[in-house]
């Protein structure tokens, strides 16, 4: 059997879930800018919404996950689990209907399935 970071944090999300209520729904908005119309001045944007679970981090401090990171007022460590695609920066984090802006992303273990964000 192959154990991945997937299926670790899955696990990990799914047993501390069924224990406490800390486990949250969250959804990761990006808006990618397309193509400028001279006509309406605009850009086309299309907007990609993605699913998975979050949960807040308040114990471990930001700069032992991102030492480079200048802490800000609001800014929150976050754990996010279930995501096919990558978290960036400037996208957007929704938990229980609050959005906050991404500021942060760390990919763990470089897999592309487990990642911990800063955001506010």
């Amino acid at each position: 059997m192959v154990t991945t970071v997937a299926a670790i944090a899955a696990e990990a999300f799914t047993d501390v879930a069924a224990e406490l209520d800390v486990i949250k729904a969250c959804t990761v908005t990006a808006v990618t800018q397309g193509a400028y119309n001279p006509v309406t001045h605009t850009y086309a944007e299309t907007t990609t919404v993605e699913t998975g679970r979050a949960v807040m981090d308040q114990a471990k401090p930001i700069k032992d996950v991102f030492p480079d990171y200048v802490v800000g007022p609001g800014d929150t460590l976050f754990w996010l689990e279930g995501l096919t695609t990558a978290p960036k920066e400037n996208n957007t984090l929704t938990i229980g209907g609050v959005p906050r802006k991404i500021t942060q992303v760390g990919d763990v273990a470089g897999a592309g399935t487990f990642f911990s964000v800063v955001a506010r």
